[in-house]
C-alpha cells in the first residue's frame, strides 16, 4: 500500500517500481508485477547504482545468462554485501543444470558465505542445502536445510526442504513430519 501510494505521487519513482514488484511477486501477482518492472526500466537512470544493476541483472536473467552473470559479478565487486546478487547468481547458475554449473555453483556459494558473515541468510542455507544434494552430499545438504530452520523459525520452508531431502534419502517418516509442520507455520 505504502509504495503504491508512493508510484501514485511520483509515478516516475523507479526504486518504489522495483519494490512493488517483487512484494507483487512474492503475493503471487505476476502480472501486476511485470507492469511495475516495465515502469522501472522507463525509469532505470534514476536508479542508485546499486539498485540499478540489480534490476538490468534481473531483467535479462531468463534471456541472457553470461550477461546477467557479467552484471551480478560487476554488482558483487561493487557492493560485496548485496545478498539478493548472490542469490540471483546462484539462480542464474543453476539454470543451466549442467554438471560443471553445478560445481560453480557449490564454489559460489562459499564465496557468498565469505562475504556475508554471521548465521547466513535462509536463501543462503536453502540453495546449500539443494547444491549438496546435487553432489550427493546428504548429510551435508541436512545440516544446511536444519540451519535455515535456525536462521528462519516462522518460515515454512525450511521444513519443506528438508522434509523433500528425507523423501530422496528414504526417510518418508521424517518427511512426513517436516511438510506437516510447514503447514503448521503456512497452512496456504
Amino acid at each position: 500500500t505504502i509504495f503504491e501510494e508512493a508510484v501514485r505521487i511520483d509515478p516516475a519513482f523507479a526504486l518504489a517500481h522495483a519494490q512493488l514488484a517483487i512484494v507483487l511477486d512474492r503475493l503471487g501477482e505476476a502480472g501486476r508485477a511485470s507492469a511495475h518492472r516495465r515502469e522501472v526500466m522507463k525509469f532505470i537512470d534514476r536508479l542508485p547504482d546499486r539498485q540499478r544493476l540489480m534490476v538490468e541483472a534481473k531483467q535479462i536473467s531468463e534471456s541472457d545468462l553470461p550477461r546477467a552473470r557479467a552484471l551480478l559479478e560487476q554488482l558483487i565487486a561493487r557492493y560485496p554485501d548485496e545478498e539478493e546478487a548472490y542469490d540471483l547468481m546462484v539462480h542464474t547458475l543453476s539454470a543451466t543444470r549442467d554438471p560443471g554449473s553445478q560445481k560453480e555453483t557449490l564454489a559460489f556459494l562459499q564465496r557468498w558465505r565469505r562475504a556475508i558473515p554471521g548465521a547466513g541468510s535462509g536463501h543462503f542455507h536453502n540453495h546449500h542445502g539443494y547444491a549438496l544434494i546435487d553432489h550427493g552430499l546428504f548429510t551435508d545438504a541436512e545440516q544446511a536445510f536444519r540451519a535455515y530452520i535456525v536462521v528462519s523459525p516462522n518460515e515454512a520452508n525450511p521444513h519443506d526442504s528438508l522434509a523433500e531431502l528425507f523423501l530422496l534419502t528414504g526417510r518418508p517418516e521424517q518427511a512426513i513430519a517436516h511438510y506437516d509442520e510447514a503447514l503448521r507455520i503456512n497452512p496456504l
